[in-house]
């Protein structure tokens, strides 16, 4: 018998593969009752700063465009499925944030789709199965 989750990350890159794994995060979250954190990590431009804190609200004037365009999708992604969902924006290497969240978070299940631009390899050719699960 398996313990129910307490916290919930759902990874999105916010594409349309991402659908089935957003739907299957809330559905989990409302059946356990459990809180969702919904995390959405933009590539870093500047490989040497690899974590980048982008607050939710207000916003930066780094990528300002970009930020905005994702917190719109977040936003209408999310309520249709899970309003009260907590969403995230961060700009990193994405299995370096998707962890340190899922961590600091204490977040018992980490929920992702499948990569749609990317393939199966991050932009460095790291594998994006293998950092989240090896």
């Amino acid at each position: 018998m398996t313990t129910p989750s307490e916290k919930i990350l759902l990874a999105t890159e916010l594409g349309s593969r991402s659908d089935r794994a957003r739907d299957r995060a809330a559905s989990l979250a409302k059946q356990r009752d459990c809180e969702l954190i919904v995390l959405h990590v933009l590539e870093s431009s500047n490989k040497n700063n690899s974590i980048r804190r982008i607050p939710f609200l207000p916003f930066l004037d780094y990528n300002k465009i970009a930020i905005e365009k994702v917190r719109k999708r977040l936003l209408e992604d999310m309520s249709s499925v899970h309003a009260r969902a907590d969403k995230m924006i961060e700009e990193g290497e994405p299995h370096e944030i998707i962890m340190r969240v899922a961590e600091k978070r204490k977040c018992d299940l980490i929920v992702t789709g499948v990569p749609g631009s990317r393939a199966t390899t991050f932009s460095d050719g790291t594998p994006w199965v293998k950092p989240l699960i090896g």
